[in-house]
């Protein structure tokens, strides 16, 4: 044999070998790809993620449900508990609103209501800044004074509050802040025994009958005194609005 015919043979040979590999490697890739155990576990896996996040779709699809209604049940309770800040009245099924009244109220008596809220502001002020601190023993002992005078009468302090529209607490405030007012604008203030006598020459005819001497002289001191008292407190707070910076955002009419 020719040395040619025998490389042209082991050439075929190569070839073949080659080709038998490569059949070889290529059924070894099929068999991977085509197995029934892997392409089961591949979709098995595929299940459970679509399982997976399905379930987490529709908790959170739950979990959105549920917090949307508790919103609105929170909402609709809201309403109905505080359904008398939004209404005041039903008048056969017609609603009337609190701001209709309140509107009303401000056309009625705004002036007066806001002179009165920047009055107390500037008034509690000028006291938070002088330091002045009611002693709660003195408040509570004209309370008892109030309830002395009122129990003389035949009603009870609770009766007299319901009549004015005022609480316990409301009457205390109002007890602290004349008092501290007083200890700001009455610590100078004097009652003569010449202004004692001078009042009780010019109003004989007020004065009362049963008091004589010097009960009827401690009588008209107090009265002397609150006159004062009234005057000074007038005062004081004049020049507390003429010195403050005020600055009203509706208009009422109002001036000082």
């Amino acid at each position: 044999m020719s040395k040619n015919s025998k490389q042209i043979k082991r050439a075929a040979s190569r070839k073949k070998v080659s080709k038998i590999e490569t059949t070889s490697k290529t059924s070894q890739r099929t068999k991977v790809s085509t197995s029934p155990v892997a392409n089961n576990f591949f979709q098995a896996e595929k299940v459970l993620r679509a399982f997976d996040l399905t379930k987490v779709r529709q908790f959170f699809g739950k979990q959105r449900n549920v917090v949307a209604t508790l919103i609105i049940l929170v909402i609709f309770g809201s309403l109905y508990l505080l359904k008398d800040v939004f209404i005041v009245a039903v008048v056969n099924g017609q609603p009337i609103y609190r701001w209709t009244m309140i509107n009303q109220l401000e056309k009625q008596g705004g002036q007066q209501v806001l002179s009165s809220l920047v009055t107390e502001t500037l008034v509690k002020q000028a006291i938070k800044e002088a330091g002045i601190v009611v002693a709660k023993e003195e408040t509570e002992a004209q309370i008892a004074e109030i309830e002395t005078s009122l129990a003389a009468q035949g009603i009870t302090l609770e009766q007299a509050l319901i009549q004015e529209g005022m609480t316990r607490a409301e009457l205390i405030e109002q007890i602290e802040l004349q008092s501290a007012v007083d200890q700001l604008v009455a610590k100078d203030i004097v009652v003569t025994e010449e202004e004692i006598d001078q009042y009780i020459t010019d109003n004989q005819e007020f004065l009362p009958t049963e008091l004589t001497g010097d009960a009827l002289r401690e009588e008209v001191r107090q009265q002397l005194y609150n006159i004062k008292v009234s005057e000074a407190t007038q005062a004081w707070v004049q020049s507390l609005q003429d010195q403050a910076q005020i600055l009203y955002l509706r208009d009422y009419g109002l001036s000082f």
